[in-house]
């Protein structure tokens, strides 16, 4: 199997290792709701991949039993930012992620796609020096398989010779929607996701598990 026309990053999970950091974030923005701390990180670890605006509406629903005011969602959507922002700047990179993009830059064209709003994806990749590897970078909005396709058709890449490296059911269902392969990077305490692609624990063995991935077999 020869290079694919494309990888696709997800970035929290796949290349910085920001899950918990994110989790004790939005922990934080819920800490007026008593002994939420653990229902906010578990129902944030479980729902990986869905944008901030819809967790945490789903999170005050949850706790509260009321659908949330928008001025109060604004008000809790803004805290986290504000509370997260500079913790996943500082956050450890998932081993070998900065190595892996650095070699994959020089055989084909790398993009990053998140659900993290964009203005601050491209802040903190830059604050990281991971920017100059990809040739885009796109956050939220819009939808991530809806950034894939329109990456597809803007460059003429074929879906079956492109990879998303992903982390969440999300990204899972983006790959099938798009029709690009997929692996997934995940945390031995959790969760696999269904499926026959390749699963790593890190981007240590990324080269290996991307030629299986085009070549469609488990690693």
């Amino acid at each position: 199997m020869g290079t694919p026309d494309a990888l696709f990053f997800d970035v929290d999970g796949v290349l910085i290792d920001s899950l918990l950091v994110k989790g004790e974030a939005l922990a934080d923005t819920f800490d007026d709701f008593p002994n939420s701390r653990q229902i906010v990180v578990d129902f944030h670890l479980a729902n990986g991949g869905v944008t901030r605006s819809k967790k945490i509406a789903a999170l005050y629903r949850l706790l509260a039993g009321v659908e949330a005011p928008q001025q109060e969602l604004d008000s809790r959507i803004a805290r986290f930012a504000g509370a997260v922002r500079d913790r996943v700047v500082a956050a450890d990179e998932i081993a070998g992620a900065e190595s892996a993009v650095r070699r994959w830059t020089t055989r084909c064209p790398l993009h990053a796609v998140s659900a993290t709003p964009d203005d601050e994806l491209q802040r903190i990749l830059s604050s990281r020096g991971i920017r100059p590897y990809f040739r885009s970078i796109h956050g939220w909005p819009p939808a991530k398989d809806e950034t894939i396709a329109g990456l597809l058709g803007w460059h003429g890449y074929s879906p079956n010779l492109c990879v998303l490296i992903g982390d969440s059911r999300e990204d899972l269902l983006a790959s099938q929607r798009t029709g690009v392969r997929f692996v997934h990077v995940s945390a031995s305490d959790t969760k696999g996701l269904p499926g026959n692609h390749p699963t790593i624990s890190d981007l240590q063995v990324l080269d290996s598990a991307i030629m299986r991935a085009l070549a469609d077999q488990p690693i």
